[in-house]
């Protein structure tokens, strides 16, 4: 079972197409989360150096991303910054955001 943990001390194993937060300093399942779907059976996760958002693989070889209120905020000032069309291939951009967010 893939998990990552944070340094505030949270565990995430991702299983049964969820992702479940733990206490580590108590060994309490604190909440779990589906992250709305798409996720594969055993998904591959990773927390940022920060601790403030988890990258987890989905059924379709993309990724979400679970973000706390800070973890948020980064990402709405990341999507705010202009984009170089030039250098980004144009079926990228008809694409649309591949990033989900949800607040934990």
């Amino acid at each position: 079972m893939p998990f990552d943990t944070t340094k505030n001390w949270f565990l995430a194993p991702g299983g049964a197409f969820k992702v479940k937060f733990w206490d580590m300093d108590d060994g309490y399942l604190l909440t779990t989360t589906a992250a709305q779907g798409g996720l594969p059976d055993d998904p591959g996760i990773r927390f940022n150096k920060e601790g403030i958002m988890l990258v987890v693989s989905t059924s379709e070889n993309g990724i979400k991303i679970l973000a706390n209120a800070d973890g948020v905020q980064l990402l709405h000032s990341i999507e705010n910054q202009a984009v170089d069309t030039s250098r980004v291939a144009p079926a990228a951009i008809a694409k649309g955001p591949i990033i989900s967010t949800l607040i934990w």
